[in-house]
């Protein structure tokens, strides 16, 4: 499975990213960035190109929590503060419409992004050593804005007792990552959009295919909307039957999709720096084909709410390779994360 058949795949199991669930057998999130920061440091210069063989990263997780509760009391939105019962905050239907709060989607159960200052510090000096980030931004209908917009320092109180910001997606984040968003495999108004889901804004710079994109999953998955097919439940991995095939859907499978291709890239270009990278990326997507509501509207989560209209792009580059064996799997049991 994936575009970057010849490449070495290194696998980092993270600590704490499945709550009390957790196993704690992975390497601790504060330690993660260093590991591989220190190892592709320590890559001798490839005599054949003059440059270390790069390293691209694909982070398929982030930090978020809930709020119990369904009642959002107070904020602030765009500078100006309101109370729950004012008018145009006076239900789930207009916090949303009118101030992008999210509703309590997950099993009643309010969802909200989370930065943390520590860890986008480490993914900062991770890209500063040189190397490649792509980050998935996140399944939870979030608007993600720039520092410099109106809606950064959106804010409520989700019952807590104190103001939270909801517009600032979670971390890892970086303006020097890729921060990929998710399309959805049907149009609308004739022309591709994003998946529902799928966060957007300004703080996601690019998007890609991630729904129903047949990939391996664990056996804590259910098969019944999964199926590889129609009417096709998921595969069973010959050597191992507690390993599928299966289609999964989220940006946890559009960041691994621009991560490989961006991977065969750095093959034929492996002087290239994060920030050049980024910038052939962008240079390179399909421009201003994504469905984007030209009002903005905050309800309306198919649109990618003024975001950068881009579609992840690669055309054939000399030296790429495509190829169909030969992938090197290397590391231990192997990323265990909750689907971003």
């Amino acid at each position: 499975m994936g575009w970057a058949k010849d490449a070495n795949i290194y696998s980092v199991k993270v600590n704490g990213l499945e709550g009390s669930g957790d196993s704690g057998t992975g390497i601790a999130i504060s330690n993660c960035f260093d590991v591989i920061k220190l190892w592709h440091r320590n890559k001798p210069i490839d005599p054949d190109t003059g440059y270390k063989r790069p390293t691209i990263v694909n982070m398929s997780w982030g930090y978020g929590g809930t709020r119990s509760g369904t009642t959002v009391s107070s904020g602030v939105y765009r500078a100006s503060s309101w109370t729950f019962g004012d008018a145009g905050y006076n239900s789930e239907t207009e916090l949303y419409a009118n101030a992008g709060i999210i509703f309590p989607y997950y099993f009643g159960v309010r969802r909200i992004n989370v930065r943390v200052n520590s860890v986008d510090t480490d993914l900062q000096e991770l890209i500063d050593e040189g190397v490649h980030v792509c980050i998935a931004a996140g399944n939870s209908y979030a608007y993600i804005a720039a520092d410099s917009d109106a809606d950064w320092s959106n804010s409520a109180d989700f019952n807590t007792g104190f103001q939270e910001f909801y517009h600032r997606g979670s971390s890892p984040y970086d303006t020097e990552a890729h921060m990929v968003g998710n399309m959805d495999i049907t149009y609308k108004n004739g022309i591709e959009h994003k998946a529902q889901s799928s966060c957007t804004g300004p703080g996601v710079d690019i998007n890609a295919p991630g729904t129903e994109i047949i990939s391996a999953s664990s056996n804590d998955n259910p098969s019944g909307t999964n199926d590889i097919a129609a009417s096709v439940g998921r595969v069973a991995h010959p050597l191992n039957g507690s390993q599928y095939l299966m289609k999964i859907s989220g940006t946890s499978m559009a960041s691994p999709n621009v991560c490989g291709l961006l991977a065969t890239i750095l093959e034929a270009n492996s002087g290239m720096t994060p920030a050049e990278l980024k910038t052939w990326s962008h240079n390179n997507a399909t421009q201003d084909t994504l469905y984007d509501d030209a009002t903005d509207a905050w309800d309306d989560d198919e649109s990618i709410q003024g975001g950068p209209n881009r579609i992840f792009y690669t055309p054939f580059v000399s030296g790429q390779s495509y190829k169909t064996n030969n992938v090197n799997l290397k590391g231990g049991s192997g990323f265990k994360l909750k689907n971003k």
